[in-house]
């Protein structure tokens, strides 16, 4: 009889930003915490995630800053972390053994076209309240428009095969996930919208679509009407605004 003693519990993406806010809690009022970790409490309606897919844990949490990252790299050196890898515009921190921080400085520079949904990540935000045995910890994530704004422009960036796109399956899982982001769309800055709509088209203009979606979703094999639902969504993002 194989013993499970010494397996370790699977790790979530809940789990990984829980430990990385509690990690820089004197900073969280100063950050943004954005991509697929915040997804899950973006998430109204309950769904299958893909657990055989290799984009379904991230141990590595990206965050957010408007201020300066020199500034930022010394509060979290102070705070015991380890600094990592460094670009221009981000740098690693590690947390611990699995979980590292991968900050990201939001510049607001108008000469560079992906700044800008970088911007509105951090901008359009809500709170999101995360549990502890200790108290709660309250942070600043990105609202779901401007998730899926980000994750377009990530993904266009990236050049990946839509089978291959950690980003395409997080946007298809959001889309899947929360009813009400048709709606909070309408109510998005116009060039989001715009943009939101033009690349949500090109997706849907691809032979693969439907398969894509089978692939981010493992219920959809079980719900005939999962790969619909999708796809119904998706074709809402691409509908002009009212007046437009």
């Amino acid at each position: 009889m194989t013993s499970h003693a010494e397996t370790p519990p699977a790790r979530t993406n809940r789990d990984a930003i829980g430990t990385a806010a509690a990690a820089i809690e004197p900073l969280l009022n100063r950050v943004v915490f954005t991509g697929r970790h915040v997804a899950d409490y973006l998430t109204t309606e309950w769904m299958e995630r893909n657990t055989g897919s290799a984009f379904n844990y991230s141990a590595s949490v990206h965050v957010l800053c408007s201020g300066s990252l020199d500034r930022i790299a010394s509060e979290m050196q102070q705070l015991g972390l380890e600094r990592g890898a460094r670009t221009a515009t981000t740098e690693r921190f590690v947390v611990d053994a699995r979980v590292t921080i991968e900050m990201e400085h939001v510049s607001g520079d108008e000469n560079d076209p992906a700044a800008i949904w970088l911007e509105y990540a951090s901008l359009l935000t809500m709170v999101a309240k995360l549990e502890r045995p200790a108290a709660p910890l309250s942070v600043r994530i990105t609202g779901a428009p401007a998730l899926l704004a980000l994750g377009w422009s990530v993904y266009g960036e990236s050049g990946e095969s839509p089978l291959d796109s950690a980003e395409l399956e997080d946007i298809i899982t959001l889309t899947a996930g929360r009813a009400e982001l048709g709606r909070e769309l309408t109510a998005a800055p116009p060039e989001l919208r715009a943009f939101v709509g033009q690349e949500t088209r090109r997706f849907l203009a691809y032979d693969g679509a439907e398969h894509v979606i089978h692939a981010a979703l493992p219920s959809a094999n079980r719900s005939a009407a999962m790969v619909g639902r999708v796809l119904e969504r998706m074709r809402t993002f691409t509908a002009p605004a009212s007046g437009s």
